[in-house]
Order: structure tokens, then C-alpha cells, then sequence
């Protein structure tokens, strides 16, 4: 029970000195991630780099402003990455005991479910505006192929691309294959 208390009170203060590391406001490619591991462990990485991929150690994840942003992590470390320049909706949720939460910033939305942790389960990009590394709404199916390669699933109005326990899925709203929206999710 002492080890469990150290190694909490280790990320924690690994935690809070990422974050601290992290607040550029210049965009200089540093990435914050936080991963849950087996057995109630949470796994904080910083990173820098300028990468252009949308995948990140096989998982899809969304970067913004130099933060990658992951499906199946913790919301607050990136919340207080980003600030707080969002509009918040919390409401009881239907599928599972807790609540759903969101977070819509300009361009993406982060929705979590919050139980005893607020975990992310989607990232949902709608803005033309909005860079998902060479990806947008407003480009084409062909573009996403050319970009990430054969789907896992396809059809007039999908497609959908497994990394993981994460998956990516593009949509067309009009089943023309323009991109209408993208969806980061939590594969779990």
C-alpha cells in the first residue's frame, strides 16, 4: 500500500512538472499524454517533436497547439495544457453510471466519461479550419487513403481505421466522400 502511495505521489509530481514544461504558448511541438496502464496505473509521456502523423506509438491521436491529445486518457492534464478557453456541458449519462462530459473548444470537441477519473473517449473535428496533420474536413476519402492507407472498414459514408485500442473514423455526411467530420474514439 506504501509502494502504490510512492508511485502515485511519483507520477503526480511527474504530472505536474509536465505540464509546467509543456505550457509554451509558442507551439513548440512538445507533447503531454497521459495512458492508462493495467492495474489502475497511469502513464504520463512528454515528447517533442514536429511529427505530421496522426498515430502515435500505434494509437490515433489528435495534436493541438503542440499537445497530443488520446482517446483513453485522463482529460485534466491536457484541460490545464489547453486552458481554459472552452465551453463545458456535463450531463448524467445513459450508457454508463457517471457522467458524460464535454469539452468544445474552437475547431474539436474532447467528450469524456467521468466516473471516479474523467477519461477521453472521443475527439470530434467538424471545422474545415481545423489541422488533423495534413487532414481536414472539407478534403476527400481519396485524401484519407492517401494520407493513412486501406481502412479497416469503408463504405459511402465511413471510414474507419483501427490502431490499438484507438480508432479513427472519417465521416461523409452526404455520402459523396467529402469529409464532413473526424472522430478520434477510445476503441475500448
Amino acid at each position: 500500500m506504501k509502494k502504490e502511495k510512492i508511485i502515485s505521489a511519483t507520477i503526480g509530481l511527474c504530472l505536474a512538472a509536465s505540464l509546467l514544461a509543456g505550457c509554451d504558448k509558442g507551439g513548440n511541438g512538445e507533447t503531454v499524454a497521459a495512458s492508462q496502464l493495467g492495474g489502475g496505473q497511469t502513464q504520463i509521456s512528454v515528447e517533442n517533436s514536429q511529427g505530421t502523423s496522426l498515430s502515435t506509438e500505434g494509437q490515433y491521436c489528435f495534436s493541438f497547439n503542440g499537445y497530443t491529445i488520446m482517446p483513453g486518457t485522463e482529460v485534466q492534464p491536457i484541460i490545464a495544457a489547453l486552458g481554459d478557453n472552452y465551453e463545458f456541458i456535463e450531463d448524467k449519462s445513459c450508457a454508463h453510471q457517471g457522467s458524460d462530459t464535454f469539452y468544445m473548444y474552437e475547431g474539436f470537441t474532447i467528450m469524456c466519461v467521468k466516473t471516479d477519473s474523467e477519461i477521453i473517449t472521443k475527439i470530434i473535428i467538424e471545422d474545415s479550419l481545423t489541422d488533423c496533420n495534413g487532414l481536414h474536413v472539407g478534403d476527400s476519402f481519396a485524401d484519407a487513403k492517401a494520407l493513412l492507407g486501406t481502412p479497416a472498414y469503408e463504405d459511402d459514408y465511413l471510414l474507419k481505421y483501427v490502431a490499438s485500442d484507438t480508432e479513427l473514423y472519417i465521416n461523409s455526411a452526404t455520402g459523396t466522400g467529402e469529409i464532413t467530420g473526424i472522430t478520434f474514439a477510445d476503441g475500448e
